[in-house]
């Protein structure tokens, strides 16, 4: 116990020591506090500002250390508020560009934009995202992506790749809007003329004559002469398809085109033009009943003669062909035998001009019947009858004439005060089939037809006064006949 209690001993002493020590120093330090503050109170000018300068040096280095910190800390913070986001954004960008979500990729990128290659991964990002949309057949999407991509990223090889799937599908359509989208046609000629040929074997005409347009070589040139007869076919343009036809290099059924062209070039033409008609009739050969149609265009030219008037004519060319053929429901013996009935109509078509005449005025006197007249005996052929007829389509004539011939009106014992007058009256007959005997053409005169003349008869009383009265006589005789 003894020996433990020594061997503490010292420990107490030097505690006991310290404390003493302590307490002389804080004495000491009291005492110095106390000459300080006499010497502060009368301090000697030198040595007070001695004093002065040492005590504030301490204080502005410990100023200036703690504004720098703060300034540093500052510039971190503005660091870490501006360089933080934008790294949050690639990186979260990067992310998402490795699942694929490319349009998430895309916004994160434009967000960090200028901060680690943003605006590079971003142009990476849009040609991994079009060549996607390209796998997925999203094409409009892709070439949408495409325009973003900056000239210094070349997008060619998805363009490329992307026309080539298409025409494999033969979706044309598509591939001419992606090919439509590269700055020039060089290198990718065999495409576009894929894309033409691919719409002539779909039969749009159309969309392939605006592909081939694009190509020089002599196959392309040929699809597309025959493209354009096509149409041309279509739309019934039947010149302009036998010439694209005939530049067409023999191509598909070309040649065969042109014979049928020409057969319906024929049909179409039958009415207004039989003799060009039949020329292509011949020229179609043995296509369908295209020889049957020469036949027929003889026969056409027959009823054009007779729907003019011609009937002599049109007799003539019917008698021409087969009495048993049939255009249209009307055989060639039924016109015959039509025309021949009617002849005597046939026959009085035309221009009939007087050839004898005899036109008075004559004055009477009531109590006995004594007279005078003047009167006109020398033909004038300007007096005429002109027939023309029409065939109705039950096989019966509509006829129409008009007669002049010339009148008095009045009586004058002076002649020169006594004139003829040239007057024309109108005449017609309905659904007849042969020529009637007489016309009615209005009060006081008769027309009548036969012994292959036609003869007038006109006569007016006119009682002018209580003693005389006249009469105004006219006969013609028509009997000089121009057809």
């Amino acid at each position: 116990m003894t020996d433990e209690f020594e061997k503490n001993v010292p420990d107490v002493k030097e505690e006991n020591q310290t404390e003493a020590t302590l307490n002389i120093q804080d004495e000491t330090v009291q005492d110095n506090l106390t000459l300080d503050e006499t010497v502060q109170d009368n301090p000697m000018p030198d040595e007070a500002a001695q004093a002065e300068t040492e005590m504030e040096e301490p204080k502005k280095t410990k100023t200036g250390l703690i504004v720098a910190i703060v300034a540093i800390v500052a510039i971190l913070g503005a660091c870490a508020g501006v360089f933080l986001p934008k790294y949050l954004h690639v990186s979260k960008a990067d992310k998402a560009r490795q699942e694929k979500n490319y349009e998430l990729a895309i916004e994160e990128y434009s967000l960090a934009k200028g901060f680690l290659s943003s605006e590079e991964k971003q142009q990476e990002t849009y040609l991994e995202y079009a060549a996607a949309c390209s796998e997925q057949g999203s094409y409009d999407d892709m070439l949408a992506i495409l325009e973003k991509v900056d000239e210094k990223h070349d997008a060619r090889s998805i363009y490329v790749d992307s026309a080539k799937d298409c025409i494999s599908k033969k979706q044309y359509v598509n591939a001419t809007k992606i090919l439509s989208a590269l700055p020039s046609m060089t290198g990718v000629e065999d495409l576009w003329k894929a894309c033409g040929l691919g719409f002539v074997a779909g039969g749009d005409y159309d969309k392939a004559i605006t592909v081939l347009k694009r190509l020089s070589d002599s196959e392309s040139a040929n699809y597309l002469s025959y493209s354009q007869a096509k149409l041309d076919i279509k739309d019934k343009k039947y010149e302009s398809a036998v010439r694209n036809l005939n530049t067409a290099g023999g191509i598909l059924d070309s040649k065969d085109l042109i014979i049928s062209t020409y057969y319906d070039w024929g049909k179409s033409i039958i009415s207004s033009n039989p003799t060009l008609a039949k020329q292509y009739f011949i020229k179609a050969g043995d296509y369908q009943d295209a020889g049957e149609m020469v036949t027929a265009c003889d026969f056409q030219m027959a009823e054009n003669l007779l729907n003019v008037g011609n009937y002599n004519e049109a007799l003539a060319t019917y008698k021409t062909l087969p009495s048993d053929f049939s255009y249209r429901g009307i055989t060639v013996g039924s016109r015959i035998s039509l025309l021949n009935n009617a002849s005597s109509l046939i026959n009085a078509v035309g221009t009939w001009k007087a050839t004898s005449n005899y036109i008075e005025s004559r004055n009477i006197w009531r109590y006995n019947g004594s007279w005078d007249n003047w009167y006109i005996d020398e033909t004038d052929p300007s007096q005429k009858v002109v027939i023309s007829i029409s065939m109705n389509s039950n096989g019966t004539f509509d006829l129409k004439g008009t007669v002049s011939f010339y009148r008095f009106t009045n009586y004058s014992s002076l002649s020169r005060y006594c004139n003829a007058t040239m007057t024309s009256r109108n005449f017609k007959a309905n659904n007849i089939t042969s020529m009637p005997s007489s016309f009615d053409i209005g009060s006081n005169a008769t027309l009548t037809y036969s012994s292959g003349a036609f003869n007038l008869k006109y006569s007016v009383r006119d009682d002018y006064s209580s003693n005389f009265y006249n009469l105004y006589n006219s006969t013609v005789k028509y009997g000089n006949h121009a057809s």
